[in-house]
């Protein structure tokens, strides 16, 4: 005698008990937020590579005025120190000096060298993902 089809599978089947269901919901949570993360991990990678180059240009654009003001304050307060010869113009113009010679490291230092970015198409295609699967926050720009 041959069972039906429909009763054959309702033999093999076997039910998940509640906390197997529950294991198996976790589970798909789990690959849904491990996905989700990656995302926002490669958005966050994205705007540091971003913000060093804004860095960069900033520094390339006006850093150099900063470091250019900073070497005429220097000059200014070198030639009062010599005019003047107290202590307190003296130790005013070290300072100005100090000042100058870091303004002028940071605007020509690495930080100004930062090229422009261009985000690879790998990037460009996960970024609509993590504005599609996030809440509003930093994956909403």
């Amino acid at each position: 005698m041959t069972l039906p089809k429909a009763a054959m599978k309702s033999e093999i089947a076997r039910r998940l008990s509640p906390e197997e269901e529950e294991l198996a919901r976790k589970r798909d949570e789990l690959a849904l937020l491990q996905g989700e993360l990656a995302d926002r991990e490669l958005y966050l990678a994205n705007l540091r590579v971003e913000l060093s180059t804004f860095e960069g240009r900033y520094l390339r654009e006006v850093g150099v005025l900063y470091a250019e003001l900073d070497e005429w304050k220097a000059k200014l307060a070198q030639l009062i120190a010599e005019q003047e010869g107290t202590v307190e113009a003296r130790a005013a113009a070290v300072e100005a000096r100090t000042q100058a010679e870091e303004s002028y490291s940071a605007a020509h230092g690495e930080a100004a060298i930062a090229t422009e970015f261009t985000p690879s198409p790998e990037v460009e295609e996960a970024l609509p993902r993590c504005s599609q699967t996030s809440p509003p926050g930093p994956c909403h720009g």
